[in-house]
């Protein structure tokens, strides 16, 4: 790499760094490329320093640790280690051998050398081995050259520090957090194997008192530090959500006093799995070190949250919160600079916004926070609203009784919580109708699934109104209980987080007249493979988006009623009608999705015999009647010699063979999960049928489609030379 490589990495060394930043190493679909760039440049702006590459689910990372990276798995890599660099980020690259690793064998270490040695050679100069959530146990062969594990560990961590030149390294233990330690921290073996064996020059990452602490001591890491015989490395699981993919951790910084950080190497969050969920916790997280003794949690998130209302206004990931702010267009905002303990400032947006009705507001970026917390607590408006309906449950008694003043009591209790109800209502809708869509299909699922629980409690709430009575088993002895978790448990015994809580709370009825008999009136989708009967309703719905797209001029449409369809999809449904599947609601169609199983034979099959027939179809002595331009450009391409679509390199046919096409109405779109399930039908099929890869040709100004193929995995292949993005991704094949 350039000596600017050499001179950040001298920067970011051990001995003049407090390690702050990100780990990467939750399990689950690990984040994309454009989304770790999107990461550097926040953690830039946030005063950021370190980011550890760590995906557990990267399967040359820890399953095939093994397998060296191929030259495009390279380039990759190297392009995602300059642009830490460029961002001022430390690249820390993690590998994690110990699932299935003979420490004793020789070739084994030479594996790990090899591999190492392919990422150092693209610019990485830090490194970190991992070693846990691996059996504690050697094999045959290393306990004859190893009196345990951490002997083991120890050997080849040292090993390979030494022989890449002592860079900047982690490492972790498989005893990673007090209740791991056996028997105990002070008296772990492993542990005091570890302290003692590794080079002085190794920081040891450890998560607190548990896997996921809900609070961290300075007494605690003191004891670890005297433990490891060195301050430990924070590797922070606060905000992770592998372990409940229901939940999601929105909440501030929390838990950890800002002394502990002269105890420590540094702090790095291993976040939510869902990158976008991840700004208020980053960003707090950067004002807890910058901040020092004056950072408070609470105070902490009106300030992330009008920085958070930024992003969900970006309608293409281009756009910066910079752009925003200079943004004459825009509402004012006033630039401030909060100043750290090292002398350096992280910037944030004072806003006054005058935001469309639609669109997110500062209170519904705070709710969001606060529905969403964190792992061992809720935020005082969602314990307000769990307590709420608790007592609404357990009191509606009153109502039967002739005391009116605690019926009226009641009575403004219930209005209080469908005022709640309507609130989130409301959020939800703003939600869906944010500019940011890669926001939006992060959350959407949680924040949809969160708003439906609390319409039904709202629904359970009326009828408790109506004069019927919860006659649920344990109904009085669940009243007044303490929202959500108690005791010392890990957060994962506690399923589901505030979603989960509150459909504990609701009782299981099935007598006539209980709310639950009652379905509340939702629309209902059908995403169903394509009829004859279809095309009307389908011809009808392409002119529509033909129309919503000024695509062409309406008046001179009607001449032509099947010209819309025709040129959208009529080669799909001439040639792979099987593959195209509807999306409806209540009779009405909104959307579809086209595919063909190999791109190529549809090209060809699409020139050779479709074309001609729309040739006859629409004859070329239309051209020269006066014809608005618009259906001119569409007949035209009927007689052209051009092939139906951008002919693409053979390796991208080679990888992606099938092609998919998709069009929905924006209301459609703007529900998240419907063009995730379409697109979902289609791929499976095409997965049926044996494909191994699928590609898509979108228009560079769709971006709306475009951060709906990302979102179900597909990355960016090229561009052609009219403005098209061509986009791709592997189908795995059904085991």
């Amino acid at each position: 790499m350039s000596e600017t490589l050499s001179t950040d990495s001298e920067r970011c060394s051990p001995e003049h760094t407090f390690y702050c930043g990100v780990v990467e190493g939750f399990y689950g679909k690990p984040w994309s490329f454009s989304q770790r760039k999107e990461l550097f440049r926040r953690m830039k702006r946030w005063s950021m320093n370190t980011y550890v590459y760590a995906p557990k689910d990267d399967s040359k990372h820890r399953l095939h640790w093994r397998e060296t990276y191929t030259q495009e798995e390279l380039s990759h890599l190297r392009c995602l280690i300059q642009q830490a660099y460029e961002n001022d980020i430390l690249f820390v690259y993690a590998i994690s051998p110990g699932l299935d690793m003979h420490y004793s064998k020789l070739e084994e270490i030479e594996l790990l050398k090899r591999k190492i040695k392919q990422v150092t050679d693209v610019g990485c100069q830090a490194l970190a081995f991992l070693f846990d959530d691996i059996e504690a146990e050697l094999c045959s062969e290393d306990k004859e050259k190893f009196a345990s594990p951490a002997h083991a560990h120890v050997f080849v961590t040292n090993e390979l520090y030494e022989c890449f030149g002592h860079p900047t390294c982690f490492f972790c233990p498989t005893e990673y957090c007090t209740t791991r330690a056996v028997p105990s921290l002070s008296q772990s073996e492993y542990l005091a194997t570890v302290g003692k064996g590794l080079l002085p020059g190794i920081d040891i990452l450890w998560t607190g008192p548990k896997v996921i602490s809900n609070e961290i001591s300075v007494e605690h890491v003191e004891e670890v530090g005297q433990v490891l015989r060195r301050p430990p490395l924070l590797w922070d699981n606060l905000h992770a959500n592998d372990y409940d993919r229901r939940r999601l951790f929105l909440g501030p910084y929390h838990g950890r006093p800002t002394d502990i950080a002269s105890k420590v190497r540094g702090v790095l969050s291993n976040p939510n799995c869902e990158f976008e969920a991840n700004f208020v916790p980053l960003f707090t997280l950067s004002q807890w070190r910058l901040l020092a003794d004056a950072y408070d949690p609470m105070e902490a998130i009106p300030p992330a949250a009008r920085e958070w209302m930024f992003e969900f206004r970006r309608n293409e990931r281009s756009d910066s919160v910079e752009d925003l702010v200079e943004s004459k267009a825009e509402s004012p905002v006033d630039v401030m600079e909060v100043t750290g303990p090292d002398g350096r400032g992280v910037q944030t947006g004072e806003a006054r916004m005058d935001l469309d009705k639609d669109e997110m507001k500062l209170d519904d970026v705070e709710l969001l926070i606060d529905l969403f917390h964190l792992p061992y607590g809720h935020g005082p408006k969602a314990t307000a609203m769990l307590r709420q309906f608790d007592w609404l449950r357990s009191n509606a008694f009153c109502l039967q009784t002739k005391n009116e003043q605690r019926s009226n009591e009641w009575l403004q209790k219930a209005e209080d919580f469908r005022s709640m109800e309507s609130i989130v209502s409301n959020l939800f809708r703003h939600l869906c109708s944010s500019a940011n869509r890669s926001l939006v299909y992060d959350l959407y699922a949680h924040v949809s699934d969160l708003r439906s629980t609390i319409v039904l409690l709202r629904a359970f709430v009326d009828w408790l109104a109506l004069g019927h009575q919860d006659d649920s088993p344990g109904c009085e002895r669940k009243a007044g209980k303490q929202p959500f978790c108690s005791g010392d448990q890990e957060p994962w015994i506690y399923r589901g987080g505030l979603l989960g809580e509150m459909q504990r709370l609701l009782p299981i009825m099935s007598a006539p007249g209980a709310p639950f008999a009652r379905p509340i009136a939702v629309p209902v989708f059908t995403i169903r493979p394509y009829m004859q009967s279809d095309h009307d309703v389908l011809r009808e719905f392409c002119e529509k988006h033909f129309l919503s797209h000024a695509l062409v001029d309406g008046e001179a449409l009607i001449s032509f009623p099947s010209l819309a369809i025709d040129s959208s999809i009529g080669d799909y449904i001439a040639l792979s009608s099987d593959l195209i599947f509807v999306l409806d609601t209540t009779g009405q169609l909104c959307g579809y999705a086209c595919g063909a199983l190999n791109a190529q034979q549809h090209r060809t099959g699409a020139q050779s015999t479709w074309k001609p027939q729309m040739a006859v179809k629409y004859p070329a002595g239309l051209l020269d009647s006066e014809l608005h331009p618009s259906i001119k450009i569409l007949i035209e391409a009927f007689h052209s010699d051009r092939g139906r679509g951008p002919l693409l390199p053979e390796d991208i046919y080679e990888q992606y063979p099938s092609i998919v096409t998709m069009a929905m109405t924006q209301e459609s779109l703007n529900l998240a999960y419907l063009p995730f399930s379409l697109l979902s039908a289609l791929i499976n099929c095409l997965r049926g049928q044996g494909s191994h890869g699928v590609h898509t040709v979108l228009s560079a100004e769709n971006r709306v489609l475009h951060e709906c193929f990302t979102s179900q995995g597909f990355t960016e292949l090229m561009r052609t030379a009219d403005g098209a993005v061509i986009l791709g991704r592997s189908i795995e094949r059904f085991p």
